[in-house]
C-alpha cells in the first residue's frame, strides 16, 4: 500500500514601506521682515504617520557695521552683528515637549576692535575714520536648528498638522548688533541680507500587502505495509 502526501503551502506577507514627505519653502529679504510660509498637511489616508521634524536655517551676507568711540579713552571690546530669526505659528504648535523645536538662531558675524580715544568727531558721527573709529564688512554666515514635534501636539493649533489643508508657518527675522567692552562707543550698521528656508518632514509608514506563495513540497511519503 502506498500513501502519497503533497505538501502546499501558501503563505501571505504584509510589508510596511517608509516613506517621507518633504516641503521646504524660502525667505529673503533685509531686515527687520516677517514672512509666512504655507504647507500642507498630512492625510492620513496616506499612511500612518510615524514623526514630524522642522528644520529653519537662516544665513546672512554682507552688511557694514562701525564702530566709533567718542570716549576721552582708549577703548578695547568685542563686537557681533547679523540677524536673528524665530520661527511661530497660530496654526499648529513648534515645540517638543515644552521646548521649542528650533529655537532662536543667530546668524552673526564677530570681531574684536582697539580703538584711540577720540579725535574730534560727535556724537551720532558714526565715523569709522582711524584711529578712533573703524568699519567690518559683514561676510556669510549661518546658523540652523531642528527638532521633533511632541506626538501630543499634532492635532493642536488652529489647524494642526493631520488633514487635508494647508497651515502657516510664520517667520520673523531682526537685524542684530551689539559689543562688549569698554564704554563711548557708538555703532553705526548697514544691515545684512538675510534669507533662507524652513523644512517640514513627515515620515510616515505605508501598509503594502504582497503574497509571497511559497510551495514547498514535502515530497512522497511513501509507507509501505506488508
Amino acid at each position: 500500500m502506498k500513501k502519497a502526501l503533497l505538501v502546499l503551502t501558501a503563505l501571505t506577507v504584509c510589508s510596511l514601506n517608509a516613506a517621507l514627505i518633504t516641503q521646504t519653502k524660502t525667505f529673503s529679504g533685509k531686515p527687520n521682515y516677517t514672512k509666512y510660509l504655507t504647507y500642507d498637511q498630512f492625510d492620513d489616508d496616506d499612511g500612518t504617520l510615524n514623526s514630524i521634524e522642522v528644520i529653519f536655517t537662516l544665513n546672512v551676507d554682507g552688511g557694514i557695521l562701525t564702530v566709533d568711540n567718542d570716549s576721552d579713552n582708549h577703548a578695547d571690546g568685542t563686537f557681533e552683528f547679523g540677524a536673528k530669526g524665530v520661527i511661530n505659528s497660530e496654526d499648529v504648535i513648534l515645540s517638543s515637549g515644552f521646548v521649542h523645536v528650533t529655537g532662536e538662531l543667530e546668524s552673526v558675524n564677530s570681531g574684536s576692535f582697539s580703538l584711540e580715544a577720540n579725535e574730534g568727531d560727535g556724537t551720532g558721527d558714526y565715523s569709522s575714520a582711524a584711529p578712533d573709529g573703524m568699519s567690518y564688512d559683514g561676510e556669510a554666515a549661518t546658523d540652523s536648528g531642528s527638532g521633533l514635534v511632541a506626538v501630543g501636539a499634532w492635532s493642536m493649533g488652529t489647524t494642526g498638522y493631520l488633514g487635508t489643508s494647508t497651515y502657516d508657518i510664520e517667520v520673523d527675522i531682526t537685524q542684530w548688533q551689539d559689543y562688549e567692552g569698554d564704554g563711548g562707543i557708538e555703532l553705526g550698521f548697514t544691515p545684512v541680507d538675510a534669507d533662507g528656508e524652513v523644512t517640514v518632514k513627515y515620515d510616515y509608514t505605508v501598509p503594502e500587502p504582497a503574497t509571497a506563495i511559497i510551495f514547498a513540497i514535502g515530497g512522497m511519503l511513501i509507507r509501505r505495509k506488508n
